[in-house]
């Protein structure tokens, strides 16, 4: 059972007062995806998107999504995300719709009445609308407070991790996963399909070789960047938690997989952001710069924050 905020419930009082919002319960959809399909691209070729708002209200309105029974918790397909997108675009009166929608499940979480899965489509409609972190924020933080709900927002970890990052969460970042450090490792791993781990590896080090304005060299860049910038988010979260030993763990998983100095400096970027520098990270800059003079401003930087954390610990500590 989910705890409910005082500010969850207020918002829940104020979505009652509007036009009751009817969750299908039928296990057969309004439309099915064939007809999402054929409904978005005609959107596409004549300009009339009224149509596939409907069908997108109707989708969001069914949990969970019928066209992935085996998937737990319940995640709408691509195509759904792709239409929903498109038709808040091209119709203002959406916005307001699936916001119904989503009012209507938060009526249910306040009773106590909703499934795992429609906390999950509440999670998904809150970050697509995006008018409602703060109250997001406030469901996680009741969540979070008592150990019963932790397995639950791990098993929300899809939906709740972004959110976090978003919001500069770090602290809280590494409840999401049951063991932060095989999470980094997992996060460094060739994704499923890709066999030819030294491909990988050199993906994340940046020593594919290309020619310039090379796309698929460009691709592979963000797409190294991206999740080494995911990982290294988790470990500052560790640190600013002070989870000493697992960030420990972490750290050395990403050197290992992404270089010595290519994992240390982004970890420290991370760090700054999370402001969780260690000494450590001061140590390793000050030799560092030495020999590459562009970290000098990283190097600032860090010893910047780590300053400002030694004046709040003190200030907290009074």
């Amino acid at each position: 059972m989910f705890l409910i905020s005082p500010c969850l419930l207020l918002y829940a009082m104020a979505a009652q007062a509007q036009q009751p919002v009817l969750i299908a319960s039928d296990p057969t959809p309004a439309f099915t995806e064939e007809q999402l399909s054929t409904l978005l691209t005609a959107a596409v070729r004549d300009g009339v998107w009224e149509d596939v708002a409907k069908c997108v209200v109707a989708r969001w309105g069914e949990t969970p999504f019928s066209e992935m029974p085996d998937v737990f918790p319940p995640r709408p397909s691509h195509l759904l995300r792709v239409a929903t997108d498109s038709a808040l675009e091209h119709c203002p009166r959406l916005r307001f719709d699936l916001g119904s929608v989503r009012d209507g499940l938060t009526a249910k979480i306040v009773r106590n009445a909703a499934s795992l899965g429609q906390v999950c489509t509440w999670l998904d409609l809150n970050l697509i609308l995006g008018d409602a972190d703060g109250l997001v924020v406030d469901w996680f933080d009741k969540q979070k407070s008592a150990p019963s709900q932790l397995k639950d927002l791990q098993t929300l970890r899809e939906v709740l991790d972004p959110l976090l990052r978003r919001r500069g969460r770090w602290t809280d970042l590494p409840l999401l996963y049951e063991n932060p450090a095989e999470a980094v490792r997992l996060m460094l791993s060739p994704p499923p399909g890709m066999t030819d781990k030294a491909v990988f590896e050199k993906i994340l080090n940046g020593q594919v070789d290309s020619a310039p304005g090379d796309a698929a060299a460009e691709l592979n860049d963000g797409f190294a960047r991206a999740i080494i910038r995911s990982a290294c988010e988790l470990y500052a979260g560790l640190l600013a938690a002070h989870r000493n030993d697992e960030a420990s763990e972490a750290a050395s998983i990403i050197r290992r997989a992404c270089g010595d100095k290519n994992g240390r400096v982004v970890m420290i970027h991370a760090a700054i952001e999370a402001r969780a520098v260690i000494a450590a990270h001061l140590e390793w800059l000050d030799n560092a710069v030495v020999e590459d003079p562009s970290l000098v401003s990283l190097r600032e930087q860090a010893h910047k924050v780590f300053q400002q954390q030694d004046t709040e610990d003190d200030l907290l500590a009074r």
